[in-house]
Order: C-alpha cells, then structure tokens, then sequence
C-alpha cells in the first residue's frame, strides 16, 4: 500500500518534505534549548510538520482511491446473469470495457445497450448488444447481432449486408467477422420478465480496410435491455 501511495508523483513530493523538515529539525541543535523550553524555532517548525502530515493524510487518501480505481478499469466484470448491466472482453489481449455517453452523427449513445429487435419486413426477431468506448480521440464500439430470441449457442460466420437480412455476427470498429474469420456467442439467461440477457463471447474479425485482423476473447455481458 505505501508502494502504491508512492507511485503518486504529488505524494512522494509531500513524503520527501515531510522526511527533510522532520531531519532539518533533529540536525538543528538550536531548535530546542531544553526538553522544558523548545524555541520558538522549533514550536513552528513543529506546527510546518503537522500541516504536511494532514496534508499527506487528506492527499493520501485521495490519489489511492483514483489509483484503485484506476486498477478497476483494467479488470473485466465477472461473469454475471442478475442484471448488473455489464460488458467486457479482450481485445488482442487487452481489457475492452465501454464508458461514459457518447454523441455519434447527432444521436446520443450509452455505453452499454441490448435489445429484442424484429426484421421490418420478415418480422424475424433478432438481438443486438451494442458497447462502444473513448479511445484517445475517437470512439470505439463493439456491435453482437443473433438471429434469435432464445438461450443456445450461436455461430458468428457472416457481417453486416446491404438490404434487411444480416447473418449472426459481431463487429469491433470496423473488423468483423466472415466465413474465414468467426465467432461464438452462447446466450445463458434470456429474462423477459426483468429484462435481462446474459452470456459470454468471442470471435476474430477481419479490417476490411488494412487487412488488419483483431482477436476478441474472454467476452461476457450482462446487459438489462430496453
């Protein structure tokens, strides 16, 4: 823990001149005339020391809490089925966790959304599960379509089409998944009563851009749907 409060630049500032005013004052024979009648010198270096101290105590407390939170983002949620409205994945290995609310062409987008969809002209249900994320100056999203409204496992093979039929695929940014590069998503708990759907993921999908192939693991969300 003291690691961790070091790691903080303004608190290891605060520790380091706390530790010279409390050396200056014991190197400082003229500070203390006797144990009875500390001099005035010492009485307001002594008053310096105190200050620092709540001060490193009130600065403490706040940098370990943004530290911890901070150690929070780069964990993925647990894998849950109650509702916590989570979502979270690796992708090339690295934690994946939506944030925040983002405007995207005029239209305001949360951070996590799911919901029971139905083709407009064959009426077919479907699911979508949207998650998007700030990354550096742009946004990121991760897209899940299953043509289905049911608990089961799924085969992710296809990407998005032209026209109102989309195969079962998923989609980060501008890579997705096709015959060659595919997926997986299983559907644990479809709740219609609480509105809840949960399950786990992962897939690799293609940047039909550069070429540029992007591997999703450990996927798992626990989305209330709207």
């Amino acid at each position: 823990m003291f690691q961790l409060f070091l790691s903080c630049n303004f608190c290891k500032s605060l520790f380091l001149n706390a530790k010279f005013a409390k050396e200056s004052v014991l190197a400082d024979s003229t500070l203390v005339r006797d144990l009875n009648t500390p001099s005035p010198k010492f009485l307001v270096m002594k008053k310096n020391i105190l200050l620092i101290g709540i001060c490193i105590m009130i600065t403490m407390s706040s940098c370990l809490k943004s530290l911890l939170q901070s150690e929070e983002v780069k964990k993925l949620p647990k894998v849950t089925q109650n509702g916590a409205h989570t979502f979270g994945c690796k992708v090339n290995g690295e934690v994946w966790v939506p944030n925040g609310i983002h405007e995207i062409y005029g239209t305001s987008i949360a951070a996590l959304t799911a919901s029971f969809c139905a083709e407009p002209i064959t009426l077919n249900l479907y699911i979508t599960i949207t998650a998007v994320k700030d990354h550096e100056n742009f946004v990121e999203d991760l897209h899940i379509r299953i043509n289905s409204n049911t608990t089961g496992t799924y085969i992710l093979n296809g990407s998005q089409q032209p026209g109102y039929h989309y195969p079962s695929y998923c989609s980060f940014g501008n890579a997705e998944t096709d015959s060659l590069r595919t997926g997986i998503v299983v559907i644990t708990k479809i709740d219609n009563t609480n509105n809840i759907i949960a399950g786990t993921f992962e897939f690799t999908g293609i940047d039909r851009r550069d070429g540029k192939i992007h591997k999703i693991t450990e996927g798992r969300f626990d989305a209330k749907t709207r």
